[in-house]
């Protein structure tokens, strides 16, 4: 009976010492979860850039920020876009300072990435981005514009950094 008690032992102490305390060892952990909205969160500095489709002419930079505002939704954020220059202006008649849109926002790889793909939106078009780990954020749009019987479509693009 010894023998068989014995043996009971050492193989319950094989079995136990040989199991995982986890439920599901092979599934790795994903980290701790994120909220985009908070992490991209502030202002970030940087140059717009105006170019004119099927035109020759020379691009048209400025100075201007790129501003991210949380909402009490999880993942959507408020995109306002900043920019005093009147290079940048959508019809020559108003400048797109101060002009503002929520958006999605989700995380990727090394990254997150922002857009709202509908064009009753603040901005009045479609538009993406990402905003990097380290602080780096892009926007691009494009804008069509008629005037008098000709249509013009440009394309804004930011490169800027969080402050």
């Amino acid at each position: 009976m010894n023998k068989i008690l014995n043996r009971l032992f050492i193989l319950t102490a094989l079995v136990m010492a040989l199991s995982s305390c986890k439920d599901e060892a092979e599934i790795p952990g994903h980290g701790k979860p994120g909220n985009p909205e908070k992490e991209v969160a502030g202002t970030y500095v940087g140059t717009w850039t105006k170019t004119q489709r099927n035109s020759t002419a020379e691009p048209v930079t400025a100075e201007g920020t790129l501003t991210f505002t949380a909402t009490d939704e999880a993942y959507i954020t408020v995109v306002k876009i900043g920019c005093e220059s009147s290079a940048m202006d959508f019809n020559n008649t108003s400048s797109f300072a101060s002009t503002e849109s929520r958006a999605n926002i989700v995380g990727q790889s090394a990254q997150y990435v922002f857009y709202n793909v509908l064009t009753t939106n603040g901005l009045g078009t479609s538009f993406n981005g990402t905003v990097s780990f380290g602080g780096e954020a892009t926007m691009t749009f494009a804008k069509t514009i008629r005037q008098g019987r000709v249509t013009y479509t440009y394309d804004y693009t930011f490169t800027g950094t969080k402050q």
